[in-house]
């Protein structure tokens, strides 16, 4: 199954006999640092400027995540997401539970992004997803729900399935889903990614769909956190991860030499007109 997004030039192709997609994760006004700040702010130009590099750096898909204390998403993403799309070519993944948010950004969106924030939860399956199909956009369905990500491999998977049927039900073509098996902290759980892979595998195998990964939640709080990142990333390869949600600068070679083991060779598939 392949699962094809675009920018305003760009097309991407996700699919298991391609290479890994990076979806490059740093402009999230979650996290702390300038970047956050600028968003705060609203400083688009240096927002285009981290697009930009992100893109450089290998990604092949930008994300964008406003939601944060004091933003008001409605105002706040569609300006981010039209500055970015301003920016870079590559097709956009936006986040957010803000269904109005949501539809704001779709509508000054470029091409067909990707919406990257369903879940289980009540928000995302009654009001997200049906602006989402509206729009005719891909969607990447997290394996969490009000209570978070489930520790347990058959729960999540569970879960997984009760999911991917809200998605179905609500006319998003299949090859336009991507599942995201959810990822715990190492710190919090030793088994973390031993159930990630686990669930990884079992729904590639059994589903057939594009599945993403977030190895960056694993390794939190750790001091090898790159390390585990990287091996993270090629294990999930391996058991059928064809997109993850990363800083590309810190993985991008790495993801370029499990494409170079593979025999799998360049990202971008083709421009479009």
């Amino acid at each position: 199954m392949e699962t094809i997004v675009e920018g305003t030039t760009t097309r991407i192709v996700i699919g298991p006999q391609r290479p890994i997609v990076l979806i490059g994760n740093r402009i999230d006004a979650a996290k702390h640092g300038s970047l956050a700040e600028a968003i705060r702010q609203m400083d688009l130009a240096r927002i285009q400027q981290e697009a930009r590099a992100q893109a450089e750096h290998g990604a092949d898909i930008i994300a964008i995540q406003v939601c944060a204390d004091g933003i008001e998403q409605e105002r706040v993403l569609p300006a981010v997401v039209e500055a970015v799309s301003e920016a870079v070519s590559l097709p956009l993944c936006i986040n957010t539970e803000n269904p109005k948010a949501l539809a704001a950004a779709l509508k000054v969106c470029p091409g067909k992004p990707l919406v990257g924030s369903i879940s289980g939860k009540p928000i995302a399956l009654r009001e997200l997803l049906p602006v989402a199909a509206e729009r005719g956009a891909a969607v990447i369905a997290n394996a969490c729900d009000h209570a978070g990500v489930p520790r347990g491999l058959e729960e999540r998977i569970g879960l997984m399935r009760e999911i991917l049927r809200s998605v179905l039900l609500a006319d998003i073509r299949r090859q336009d889903i991507i599942l995201n098996p959810g990822t715990l902290a190492l710190i919090e759980d030793p088994n973390a990614v031993l159930t990630s892979l686990q669930a990884a595998a079992h729904l590639a195998r059994i589903e057939q769909l594009n599945i993403a990964l977030e190895p960056g939640l694993a390794s939190r709080g750790l001091a090898d956190a790159e390390e585990i990142d990287d091996l993270f990333l090629a294990l999930g390869v391996y058991n059928g991860v064809t997109c993850a949600l990363v800083d590309p600068a810190k993985c991008d070679r790495t993801s370029r030499l499990i494409d170079f083991i593979l025999g799998r060779n360049g990202r971008i598939d083709d421009s479009k007109g």
